[in-house]
């Protein structure tokens, strides 16, 4: 059984250097950068239970609205990471879905401290989704709509937000269509592309791709389910390419993004082969990466087994 939640404080976290203890304890020396830069080292290093019980003791410590709203963000994250490595543990589901429900807690206040931050909105849907995987199948749909909700609102404010159109790309690629829900292999292909565009921006001049790699594994998912061949390709692209320009919205253009992309003439099946055999050949050409990478290049290997 995992220990109960409880909260951080000075005397219960032996790890911190004596001086941090001083800085934390000392009345009126409280430097809120130093207080997110300690939480986000928490973070870095996989230690979600000390980064949330540290944080959550110094939240009220915070007054910028800004650091105030990064800091909510930041425990949600605690809160889904920590989760996950509680069920690992054999955790109780109740347990488990108790600290999900803070998480979304905490999004939920950073968007009323900030409306207009896209991460929030991420995060709010990423703790409701794991709560739903936690909780069982039927709830797991039920919660699907809120999250593509959010996630949408996500793209709205900042549509250069990798992390959103990823999720919804998986969104559209695992879940069923019909009256179930509105799982779509092709709008999830566009939605990947979207973000493997985005992401290609983002690392472009760097030396080495510091991402999800998985984005373009989700993007290789997404062309297995689809399954088109050349000829269909071609000519859906074409009527996607027209409705593109008289899209509204930024989540319309983006589930008509491969209307304006280049494609090959080749199956989807075969697209989504050379995209995991770069990836793989990607991380392999960097021994360094391979073992900061080492899930998503099993990941695709595994996937490279069905052709």
């Amino acid at each position: 059984m995992s220990p109960k939640l409880k909260r951080w404080t000075p005397e219960t976290s032996p790890a911190l250097p004596v001086f941090l203890l001083l800085v934390f304890t000392a009345a009126g020396v409280h430097a809120s950068p130093d207080i997110l830069a300690r939480a986000e080292s928490y973070f870095t290093s996989g230690e979600h239970e000390a980064g949330l019980r540290f944080l959550e003791y110094q939240l009220p410590e915070l007054t910028d609205t800004r650091e105030k709203t990064d800091a909510l963000i930041l425990l949600a994250q605690f809160s889904l990471n920590w989760s996950q490595q509680l069920e690992k543990k054999g955790a109780r589901k109740e347990e488990l879905l108790q600290l999900l429900m803070r998480g979304r807690t905490w999004a939920d206040d950073a968007i009323s401290l900030d409306p207009y931050n896209e991460k929030a909105y991420f995060w709010r849907a990423s703790t409701l989704g794991r709560w739903g995987q936690v909780k069982g199948l039927f709830e797991a749909l039920s919660r699907t709509r809120e999250m593509r909700e959010d996630l949408i609102r996500s793209v709205e404010i900042n549509p250069s937000y990798t992390p959103s159109w990823y999720v919804l790309s998986m969104l559209y690629e695992q879940l069923p269509g019909g009256i179930i829900s509105f799982g779509d292999p092709d709008i999830s292909v566009s939605l990947g592309r979207k973000a493997a565009a985005s992401q290609d921006s983002k690392a472009a001049g760097k030396e080495e791709r510091r991402i999800g790699w998985d984005y373009y594994i989700q993007l290789a998912r997404s062309l297995m389910k689809r399954n088109w061949d050349p000829k269909r390709r071609i000519r859906e692209k074409g009527e996607k390419a027209a409705a593109y320009e008289n899209a509204v919205g930024v989540f319309e253009k983006g589930s008509l993004y491969e209307g304006i992309c280049e494609i090959e003439s080749i199956s989807d099946r075969k697209e989504a082969e050379s995209i995991l055999r770069w990836v793989v050949a990607s991380i392999e050409n960097r021994p360094q990466m391979k073992l900061l990478y080492e899930e998503d290049y099993a990941k695709a290997e595994e996937l490279l087994k069905r052709f």
